[in-house]
């Protein structure tokens, strides 16, 4: 199911971000969420499609995403779009340090590759 595969891959890249040095990451599934028991316990593989992190001190929102896009060419999307197969990355109408993240509807195994361009970074 197309919804469950965004679902899925946004958490994965909510946990692989939130365990980096320097940023915070908005996600109803992490812990830190207030609600994270509920949510856990009614969608445990992701409950939401997109997510939002705020990116260390130093650094601004597009010059992440740029870094992202570099790393992840083609794979990667830069807009405010969300619900396509690939993932795209978004800070329009927001502050200069906040990116919204839409996940794709990778496989997992095609997820992999947007994985590893996140941990590089």
């Amino acid at each position: 199911d197309t919804m469950k595969s965004h679902a899925r891959n946004a958490l994965q890249l909510a946990k692989l971000i939130s365990g980096k040095k320097g940023f915070t990451v908005s996600h109803p599934n992490l812990p830190e969420h207030k609600q994270s028991d509920i949510v856990n316990a009614m969608a445990p593989e992701g409950a939401v499609t997109l997510f939002y992190l705020t990116v260390p001190d130093g650094m601004t929102g597009e010059e992440f995403m740029q870094k992202v896009k570099d790393a992840g060419g083609d794979k990667v999307g830069l807009g405010s779009s969300f619900g396509h197969r690939k993932t795209w990355l978004s800070n329009y109408g927001m502050d200069n340090r906040t990116v919204r993240i839409a996940a794709g509807s990778e496989s997992e195994k095609e997820f992999q590759t947007i994985l590893t361009v996140f941990e590089r970074l």
